[in-house]
C-alpha cells in the first residue's frame, strides 16, 4: 500500500505549485523505497516457505524472472493506457487507484494462499483458539486461510498477551532450567512462557 500510495503521489505531482513539485517527488520516492524495503522482506519469508530441500535459490530464481515478465508487460500496458487516456493527469489517477485497487486484492488472495510455517502473533493466536475449541492443531494451510492482512480493520487481539522474540532471560531462571527445556523436547523450535503479565514466544 506504501508503494501505491507513492505512486499515486507521483501521477499527481502536475496537479501542484511548481515550488512544491521536487518536495512532493521527495516523499514520493521515500514512500517508494519503504515499499520496496518491506516488500522485499516478505517476499523472502514467503520464498523461505515455498523452499523444499534448500532449494531457496531456484525458488528465488524463479520469482525474480516471474516478476520482471510481469513488470514488463505492467509497463507496456502503462505505455498504451496513457494514450487511450489522452495523457491527463486526472484520468491517469483514477486509472491508477482502480488498478492499485486491483493490485491490493490480488496481493491479498495471493498470500492467503501461501502457508507459512513460522509463528507470528495473529498465527498463533488463530491456532490456539481453534485448539481450544476443538482440540485439533490447524495446519499451515488452514491458518493462512484464517489470518487476516487488513490491520486497520481486523483487531490483531494476540497483541495484547502475547510478547514474540521475548529474550532467553525471561524465559528460563537459570542456565540449568534452559538445559532441562532442551533434554525434555529436545526436537521443539518454540519456548512459550507463560506468566501473570503475559506470555513470551
Amino acid at each position: 500500500m506504501t508503494l501505491d500510495g507513492a505512486t499515486l503521489l507521483e501521477i499527481l505531482s502536475p496537479l501542484i505549485q511548481s515550488s512544491m513539485v521536487l518536495p512532493l517527488a521527495s516523499i514520493a520516492n521515500v514512500g517508494k523505497n519503504i515499499g520496496f524495503l518491506t516488500a522485499s522482506a516478505s517476499r523472502a519469508a514467503i520464498h523461505q516457505s515455498l523452499a523444499i530441500s534448500g532449494n531457496l535459490g531456484d525458488v528465488t530464481a524463479k520469482s525474480g524472472s516471474q516478476a520482471m515478465v510481469a513488470s514488463l508487460m505492467g509497463t507496456s500496458f502503462g505505455i498504451g493506457l496513457s494514450s487511450v487516456l489522452a495523457h491527463d493527469t486526472y484520468m491517469f489517477g483514477l486509472g491508477f487507484c482502480g488498478l492499485a485497487a486491483i493490485h491490493q486484492c490480488c496481493n491479498y488472495l495471493s498470500l492467503r494462499n501461501v502457508p507459512l510455517s513460522h509463528f507470528n502473533r495473529q498465527r498463533l493466536q488463530i491456532v490456539i483458539d481453534h485448539f481450544l475449541e476443538t482440540n485439533e492443531v490447524l495446519t499451515p494451510k488452514d491458518v493462512a486461510e484464517k489470518e487476516k492482512f487488513l490491520p486497520l480493520i481486523h483487531r490483531n487481539i494476540g497483541a495484547e498477551w502475547l510478547a514474540i522474540g521475548s529474550p532467553l532471560t525471561t524465559m528460563c531462571s537459570d542456565a540449568s532450567n534452559l538445559d532441562a527445556i532442551l533434554k525434555a523436547v529436545p526436537d521443539e523450535l518454540y519456548i512459550l512462557h507463560h506468566t501473570k503479565e503475559g506470555t513470551h514466544l
